[in-house]
């Protein structure tokens, strides 16, 4: 019952460190405002929006079925 969580919370650390990694990369030419558009893109909030819906809609959807 674990392993999809756990797997799914290194995903978002491996994730987060690659974007913390761009981000650490830009500001040494641009501000901290100029950077996060040219590090979050119209792309990654597609990924963060499927996830999140995925993760909510599961459960949602689980307790539709359930009748709770």
């Amino acid at each position: 019952g674990t392993v999809r969580p756990v797997l799914a919370y290194a995903f978002f650390l491996l994730y987060a460190s690659v974007k913390w990694a761009q981000l650490a990369a830009s500001l040494g030419s641009v501000t901290f405002i100029e950077a996060l558009p040219l590090i979050w893109h119209v792309e990654d909030q597609a990924i963060f929006a499927g996830i999140i819906s995925f993760y909510f809609g599961q459960r949602a959807m689980s307790k539709l079925r359930s009748g709770r």
